[in-house]
């Protein structure tokens, strides 16, 4: 999000993070009151001098009016350069501070608004002098209505840390690992409740505990519990209702840590697109995204020729295979718009019983039988046995290149770089109706288009520029897609809010904290 200049005017004029902007500000008000006090007071006085004189004394004395534009007028020019000083430093010192966000994001709604929260992590410049930058560098957990587009409250994370990240949630509140411990704060006021002091003083057994590693919490989502290797390499669990903890008996904390890797619930995971998914409608067919040079080897039965990286892709639906035998007979487009680089948003909510999500396809030999040999002691012709032998041979030989092409085929399908299978596509909420991740170009600085494709009667239903360059996780909630959107320093610094039935988009730039809305085409 880039402002214009009267933007940046008029953001100068707002308290922000940092501090010797806030100081100057107030100094500026300060100084705006007393001229416009001192300006009103010149006023009553000359309008109440004005009724005692004559008409001869008030034609040569100076109007109330007359004398309030003057003191006032005069106040303003004595502060005009320190004001100028002020907007030129607001404005250079704004361009050089940036914003940005870890790709984690919480999503919930409060009081019928939809909240986001995620941590960001702001640098503040403070000076420039010789081509460098200096500031100061905080931590924030902040709260975003994604209904009013406004920062509904935000906590300072202490500092000495780089690290600080969201750990888990209770319908209440929400864990974070600060740097050096743990926070507990309120969903709805932003307040910490509670944190590792809280803990050590209901449980001393906890005291001196407290890991400063971030890769040693463990949030446990179905029971509510965040469980934690200690200093002293035992695993303790904590209670986030009574603010207690305890050490978990006959568990290894480290085997512990090893088994749960990677299944944090705010994990960011791998966000990369689906490009291969079930029909849905337990055909045998598949909806996938292919490239013209694909769609040519895939018919040829030719795979090697094709790398399966097509930058200019269109979504097919078909078979892939007729018994096991490659083929694109029934392979047709389900819209005829390509699109470059496209890809389904995963569900990440999705599990294998999804419809659409794709796990493996059936096993060959479940598909074909394969051939048998022939046996020996069944003949009594030698001859003949040789030669059914060596039609066996044949046939074995067919059915193994059957088979590898067969194989081949979803490998390629399957492991094309930076996606994801086993997820289903996200879903709009109307049947058959998804989300397509895509670029407007094939240019470096391309923006990032979301669009939603009826799969069933093959129609693009809308599509929203971002204005991104690419995309974080994202969580869906009441018919809204919530993501995390990367600028072309592919650091998150907005928060999108994208509504699945006409694509509507509000966006929040973390550096401004400003909102902005744009339509779909």
């Amino acid at each position: 999000m880039q402002l214009s200049f009267w933007e940046k005017m008029i953001d100068a004029f707002r308290y922000n993070d940092a501090l010797w902007h806030n100081i100057f500000l107030t100094i500026i008000y300060a100084l705006f009151a007393l001229a416009a006090c001192f300006a009103v007071g010149n006023f009553i006085r000359s309008a109440k001098r004005s009724k005692d004189r004559d008409v001869t004394e008030r034609r040569n004395s100076p109007r109330p009016w007359k004398t309030l534009y003057f003191t006032f007028g005069g106040a303003f020019g004595l502060l005009i350069i320190p004001l100028l000083i002020f907007i030129i430093l607001s404005i250079v010192l704004g361009d050089a501070s940036s914003a940005r966000a870890n790709n984690q994001i919480i999503v919930y709604e409060q009081d019928n608004h939809q909240v986001a929260v995620t941590v960001v992590k702001k640098f503040t410049a403070t000076s420039q002098e010789y081509g460098i930058t200096s500031g100061t560098t905080h931590s924030y957990l902040q709260a975003v209505d994604m209904k009013r587009g406004q920062t509904r409250w935000k906590i300072k994370l202490p500092d000495g840390s780089e690290t600080k990240t969201i750990l888990g949630e209770t319908e209440a509140n929400i864990i974070v690992f600060n740097g050096k411990g743990i926070s507990i704060v309120d969903k709805s006021s932003g307040d910490v409740i509670a944190d590792q002091k809280t803990f050590i003083k209901n449980s001393p057994a906890l005291d001196g505990q407290f890991a400063p590693n971030q890769d040693w919490y463990i949030w446990d989502d179905h029971g509510q519990l965040l469980r934690f290797k200690g200093a002293d390499g035992q695993l303790y669990e904590l209670d986030l209702t009574e603010f207690t903890g305890k050490a978990v008996q006959n568990v290894e904390a480290n085997n512990y840590l090893d088994q749960h890797a990677g299944q944090s619930l705010f994990d960011p995971g791998n966000n990369g697109l689906v490009l291969l998914a079930k029909s849905g409608l337990e055909d045998g067919r598949y909806i996938t995204f292919l490239g013209q040079e694909e769609v040519q080897a895939l018919s040829a039965q030719e795979l090697e020729s094709s790398s399966f990286s097509s930058e200019r892709r269109q979504l097919y639906i078909g078979s892939l295979h007729q018994m096991g035998k490659l083929t694109t007979e029934d392979l047709k487009p389900v819209i005829d718009q390509f699109f470059i680089h496209g890809g389904f948003l995963a569900d990440l909510e999705s599990d294998p019983s999804n419809p659409y999500a794709f796990a493996s396809p059936p096993e060959f030999i479940s598909l074909v039988k394969e051939p048998a040999a022939p046996d020996p002691d069944q003949y009594r012709d030698r001859d003949a046995f040789y030669k059914d032998r060596d039609k066996y041979d044949k046939a074995r030989g067919a059915y193994r290149d059957q088979e590898q092409k067969y194989n081949d085929l979803f490998n390629k399908l399957k492991n094309r770089g930076g996606y994801v299978t086993e997820l289903a596509p996200l879903s709009t909420g109307q049947e058959g109706t998804f989300v397509i991740a895509h670029q407007d170009s094939t240019l470096p600085d391309a923006h990032l288009l979301l669009s939603a494709v009826d799969t069933v009667n093959g129609k693009l239903l809308w599509t929203m520029d971002t204005n991104m360059q690419s995309l974080g996780t994202h969580k869906v909630l009441d018919g809204s897609l919530v993501i995390m959107g990367m600028s072309r320093s592919m650091e998150i610094t907005d928060i999108l809010k994208i509504s699945l039935s006409d694509g509507h988009l509000i966006g929040f730039n973390l550096k401004y904290e400003r909102s902005y809305e744009r339509s779909p085409s």
